[in-house]
């Protein structure tokens, strides 16, 4: 069985972050509240750390060590995360399409936060997966699958909105 491995060429280099992406995170940045710790995962430029509420503690995660703060962790290497905290929020924008196991993704963000933010390409029935793996994409599931992965991992529907073709999600864990 192929080791699924995370592209850690891809996301070393800097200029693989697009600018294109900032606009969801600022956008996703306005669903958290004010006085909460961030948790923000694969937290590439930053960009969350400077649109967040008033009084937000933040603590930058990536696969890269992207600040003298980062915590480097690769969420596709099978390790189970050890964290000395717990967030109120674990914050993963443009993040959820490159991991290989949702189910330990996820178990693992319910451990250390009371609430998921999330962002994620759901796959329409129109999209082949040739097109999103082109993308760099490692999963494939459509609306109805992703809703089915929340409610099998009991995480709560707080809020659901939309940013431009993407879904956003605030989650709780039950």
């Amino acid at each position: 069985k192929k080791r699924k491995l995370t592209d850690f060429k891809r996301w070393s280099d800097k200029h693989n972050l697009l600018s294109d992406w900032d606009n969801r995170t600022i956008f996703m940045t306005s669903l958290l509240r004010p006085n909460s710790s961030i948790l923000d995962i694969g937290c590439g430029k930053q960009i969350a750390k400077q649109h967040l509420p008033d009084n937000c503690n933040y603590t930058p995660l990536d696969l890269v060590s992207r600040s003298d703060d980062t915590i480097v962790h690769d969420f596709n290497n099978n390790k189970i995360i050890e964290l000395q905290n717990i967030y109120d929020y674990s914050f993963c924008s443009g993040v959820v399409e490159y991991i290989h196991d949702l189910n330990i993704f996820l178990e693992q963000l319910c451990r250390f936060s009371k609430y998921i933010l999330l962002s994620y390409n759901s796959r329409p029935n129109s999209q082949s997966i040739k097109e999103r793996v082109s993308l760099g994409w490692v999963n494939h599931l459509s609306d109805q699958c992703l809703l089915k992965l929340f409610q099998s991992k009991n995480l709560e529907i707080i809020k659901q909105d939309c940013f431009h073709n993407q879904l956003i999600f605030l989650l709780k864990s039950l």
